[in-house]
């Protein structure tokens, strides 16, 4: 079985990696980041560094947790090892990258 397009697995790892927060909080969010910031849902790997940089201001240094579960759904998700990354969208990008090679 072929693997998902990277796309859609980075979309997986923010999704699954916000439930941490809850239902409404999450949505919260999101809304936020579209309505107040412009990054929509849809769009959120293409402009990953503006993602990044707007979850480091809303939670603070709180953000290091959520960018672990980040970084340890894509692990999961893609198979790749991404310890040696110091943020998501390093992370994000490689794989963008190593996709992008493999076409």
């Amino acid at each position: 079985m072929p693997k998902p397009p990277i796309e859609s697995i980075i979309l997986r790892a923010i999704d699954e990696g916000l439930d941490v927060l809850g239902e409404s909080p999450k949505k919260a969010l999101l809304y936020h980041l579209e309505k107040g910031l412009g990054i929509s849902w849809q769009n959120v790997s293409i402009d990953i560094e503006r993602f990044e940089e707007a979850l480091k201001l809303f939670f603070g240094p709180g953000y290091s947790y959520i960018y672990t579960i980040f970084r340890k759904n894509l692990q999961n998700f893609s198979g790749e090892k991404l310890e040696e990354f110091k943020s998501f969208s390093e992370c994000v990008s490689y794989l963008q990258r190593k996709e992008q090679k493999n076409l």
